[in-house]
């Protein structure tokens, strides 16, 4: 938020002028220079930090026809997403220029300064009334519906005050609603108080999350959440793997994770002792729920 100036410096400034009525000629025409320069020198550095405070915008609630891409512009507050390709790989970019944006790929690298140009076959696939902060996002399987996860600030919640947010776009009649959110730090789910990865989405009626266990520290896997796209009816599982959908039965499959110890990879990673470390894995009894 931007803080107005104060009116009190006014006073102060009129309180510091009247001695210099009994200064010499040359010190007045002294104090009127530094005070024309340093009024420049406020105004500038006001305006280059007001633009490089720009806050978080809310989950869109507008979308675009799909169209093949000019260079990105930002008019009206409408920020266009794009689909393409780079060196092979599928991104989403968020444009913030008429040359860079944000660029996000399918297993969550984002580069903030990505180049437009660099782009092969962009594509509009919608647009945002504001800003958000996408941090992954993934398709169906179908390729016609788009998951997008986002942290949405939410100033009255516990530390970081932040919401994780997915929201769904039917990019065939360019609908955009929000399918979950959840408050990052919030203990609803046991030992897993992170922010979420959209691991699996299943014909899009239930999404298969990864929360992770804390913010803020070294991330480790908290436990899966299993949730009804249409009921919003969830399950957390814990830390389980090999998770299974039996849509016919309306049954869920899964084992509980098993510490196995593995040679370390080539690569440095923690926790690696006399070129050993623990993994967990799926192992043993199969367990199964109903879907909720």
């Amino acid at each position: 938020m931007n803080t107005p100036v104060q009116d009190s410096s006014i006073s102060q400034n009129e309180q510091s002028v009247k001695p210099l009525e009994k200064t010499p000629h040359k010190k007045k025409w002294l104090f009127t220079i530094c005070a024309i320069v340093f009024l420049l020198l406020s105004v500038f550095l006001g305006n280059y930090f007001l633009q490089s405070n720009k806050g978080r915008s809310p989950v869109p609630q507008a979308s675009n026809e799909l169209s093949k891409a000019p260079a990105p512009t930002t008019t009206n507050s409408k920020t266009p997403v794009y689909s393409g390709q780079t060196k092979g790989e599928n991104i989403l970019f968020i444009s913030d220029s008429n040359t860079s944006g944000k660029a996000i790929w399918e297993d969550g690298r984002i580069n903030s300064g990505f180049q437009f140009d660099q782009i092969n076959n962009p594509q509009i696939l919608f647009t945002l009334p504001e800003r958000i902060d996408i941090q992954q996002f993934k398709f169906n399987s179908a390729k016609n519906k788009l998951y997008l996860r986002s942290w949405r600030e939410n100033k009255s919640g516990q530390f970081p005050k932040l919401d994780d947010v997915i929201t769904l776009v039917n990019l065939d009649n360019k609908e955009v609603k929000e399918a979950w959110t959840k408050q990052i730090g919030s203990k609803k789910y046991s030992n897993a108080n992170g922010s979420a990865w959209i691991n699996q989405i299943v014909e899009d009626k239930y999404l298969n999350l990864d929360i992770l266990g804390c913010y803020g520290c070294e991330p480790f896997y908290g436990g899966s959440l299993i949730v009804n796209l249409d009921t919003k009816n969830e399950i957390f599982l814990g830390r389980v793997g090999n998770i299974q959908f039996n849509l016919n039965s309306g049954r869920l499959y899964y084992q509980k994770l098993s510490p196995f110890q593995e040679s370390c990879p080539s690569y440095p990673i923690p926790n690696c002792d006399n070129g050993m470390t623990t993994v967990d894995k799926p192992a043993g009894e199969t367990f199964t729920q109903t879907l909720p």
